[in-house]
Parts: C-alpha cells; structure tokens; sequence
C-alpha cells in the first residue's frame, strides 16, 4: 500500500492487492462414461427391495474453477474541524476461467443386472461438447464501488457517521448467441445486464448517555447492495443451446464399448454420433435476465448495553433486515397457464388425458408441459417479486 499526507488534514491510502484461486479435479483412473444399474432383490422375509447401483461416477471430473482478482481500494481522508470525511473507491478486476465438465462424460442405464450382463442398456444420456473439446470458459469481471463517509461529534456523547456508497458490475463476455429461442421465446442468451441503480444510504448513531462510557446505544440503519454470483454467469456460456447439447436417447440406444473406453475416451458416442440423429432433441437452456438487478438488502439496528467493567456487559440488541430482488431460476418455458389444478391446489401443467392412475403413463410428459417443443427447460437467471425479511434479538 501508498500512504501519502498532504497536509495535516488531508491523507491519501492507496491499496491493491492480487488474491488466485485454483481448484482441480481429475480422474482417480481411466476417463470413462458412468453406469446406472436397477436392482431387484427379494429378502429372506419375501420382502422385496430395490436400488440404483453406480459406476464409473466421475460426473464433475474434470474440472477446473479458477479466478485471477486485483483489487484496487484508495480512501482519501480530510478533516475539518469536527468533521472527518472519507471519499473512496473500491473495485475488483476479475478474471473467471473455469472448466466444468458434468453430465459431459456419458450415462448408460441398465433395467437390470441381467441387461448389464448382456450389455443391453435402456438409455444414454450425455451433455456433448458440439466443438469436440471442453473450452474452459473465460468471464471477465469488473466490480465497481465509490463511497463517500462524514463522521463527527454532533454533542461530546453522540457520534454521527453517515454514508453514501454505489456499486455495479460489468460482465466482459457474452454467451453465445441462440437465433432459435430468440425466435421461439423472444429471449437472447448474448447479454451482459448491469445495474447502475446500486446507490446505498446508510447512517450510524453512537449515544454515550451519561458520557462514562458505562450506558451506550447504538443505532443503524442503511442499504446494502448484493455482488452478482458467477456460477450462474458460467452457466449462462455452457447451457446456451448452441455450443453445448444435452441428449437422452431411450430408444435405439447405443451399445458401449467398456473395454474400448477404458483405453480411448474419444470413442464413447458424441459429437459425430449427434451428427447422424435425423431428429435432434430439444435444448435445455441458462439464460441471464437482461434487466438483471443485484438484490439489495435494508439493514437496521438498535441496541443498549451497560458496561459493569472492562469485561461485563449486559444489554439488548435489536434486528430487522429486507431483501428483495432475490436471484432466482425461473423456466420461460413452461406454460402459463396450468392445465388443471388438483383437489390439493396443486397446479398441473401436462393434460389430464396425458397421464393415468397408475404405471408409467402416471409419469408426466415433461415435453407436453413446454411453450416450445424445440426446448426443454429454460431457465432464466432472474430477480424474485417477493421480498424476504428477517427480525432477530439477543439478550
């Protein structure tokens, strides 16, 4: 850090510090797809049981988080007379490159250990790369914040510190464009919401009431803006319906190669397999809301408490705290309009004459649930309508 002192006065700190964070996983042995085995089992009780059995389960091997952050903070300090004031800025410069490979390495689902034996699985689902390869994902990150602070003695017991901060981030890369849910949907997967509207009041009272330092109350209140979470912006450049498609095959399902791809990784069915499907399946979709908002929360604060010495307290404090713009996924996709409502008030979103009291037809079709058949899921990235409040106290 730079420290500079202009006068007696006025004072200059100058911050900026450089923090890396790594994390790898990788494979404890060969690369493969994983495997999924029904079991049915009758006890000696003539009970019967039956569970998954996994193999191969690798799903978010590799994978490579990984962020690079310069922080730059400068508080300059002037006072005069009884008024201290602080003016300064806070920003983070950084740089997300992450790798995340789940659902990428392949499902195979047997019924049963009869149909493992014989290789003869019901479904392949895999989340294939279109490119070939698992680019690791590059966002770069600009958070920003100014601040203003003036604090003083309005009497020899009563402290007054009052503040005005703004903060806003700047997303570097877009995701990749999708012309076919811009055109079904009305939504484009390539923004960069910011929110410019991030201004924090906040203000602070300290009461020494008989000026002993033996009776104090403090009181604060003020606004506090919430930071954008990132995984969701990596998300927003995997599940983007372009570079990355997510297929589960139930019928004419791949025969796998286990032997093979213990040794060769390239050989379970991807990108040249997804070439030769005549009907291509629908996308599952992240999309960021391009009218964004970071949540911003109210905060305040009361409390009293009698200092008996320098180690004994007894008192009270008081707390409310209100937060809206709430992130949250909300599916674009799906109707708007339930099909049907249950005796319990539960909404329904596939057909009445879809489904049936019992066997697999009991199953909803998701497929019939959507606004476009060209998507699955279309998550958006977006801000609740609710607010959520908390009120607490400590004696």
């Amino acid at each position: 850090g730079l420290r500079t002192e202009f006068s007696n006065r006025l004072t200059n700190d100058l911050k900026v510090n450089f923090s890396t964070y790594r994390k790898f996983l990788n494979f404890l042995n060969n690369h493969v797809p994983e495997g999924f085995v029904n079991v049915n089992s009758t006890f000696s009780d003539s009970t019967t049981g039956s569970t998954t059995v996994a193999f191969g389960v690798q799903n978010w091997v590799p994978e490579r988080d990984a962020s690079d952050v310069i922080q730059i903070v400068d508080n300059l300090r002037y006072k005069m007379g009884n008024l201290n004031f602080v003016f300064g800025t806070d920003n983070n410069i950084n740089h997300i490159t992450d790798r995340l490979s789940h659902d990428q390495q392949g499902q195979f689902y047997y019924n049963s250990i009869t149909d493992m034996a014989n290789n003869n699985p019901y479904r392949f689902n895999r989340k294939i790369p279109l490119n070939g390869t698992n680019p690791a994902i590059s966002v770069p990150l600009i958070e920003l914040g100014l601040f203003a602070q003036m604090e003083t003695n309005i009497k020899p017991n009563l402290n007054l510190t009052v503040g005005l901060r703004w903060d806003a981030t700047i997303i570097g890369s877009k995701p990749t464009y999708n012309p076919l849910l811009d055109k079904d949907l009305g939504v484009r997967t390539d923004v960069v919401p910011i929110d410019l509207k991030n201004i924090q009041p906040r203000v602070n009272l300290i009461w020494d009431i008989n000026s002993n330092g033996r009776d104090i109350v403090k009181f604060g209140a003020g606004l506090f803006a919430s930071e954008f979470t990132t995984q969701p912006i990596t998300f927003s450049h995997i599940d983007n319906g372009v570079d990355f498609r997510q297929i589960d095959i139930r019928s004419n399902v791949p025969i796998p190669d286990w032997k093979t791809y213990q040794s060769d990784f390239s050989k379970v069915p991807g990108v040249d397999y997804y070439n030769t499907l005549t009907t291509k399946q629908p996308a599952t979709v992240l999309v960021l809301d391009k009218n964004l908002k970071n949540p911003l929360t109210f905060k305040t604060n009361l409390s009293y408490y009698h200092y008996f010495n320098q180690w004994l307290r007894m008192g009270a404090s008081f707390y409310f705290d209100n937060t809206w713009d709430n992130f949250y996924l909300y599916d674009i996709n799906l109707k708007h309009t339930a099909e049907f409502v249950t005796n319990e008030g539960r909404e329904v979103y596939v057909p009445a004459s879809t489904l049936s009291a019992s066997g697999t037809a009991s199953l909803p079709i998701l497929a019939n649930s959507r606004i476009s058949s060209n998507f699955n899921q279309v998550r958006m990235f977006t801000n609740a309508k609710w607010a959520s409040k908390y009120i607490g106290a400590v004696v």
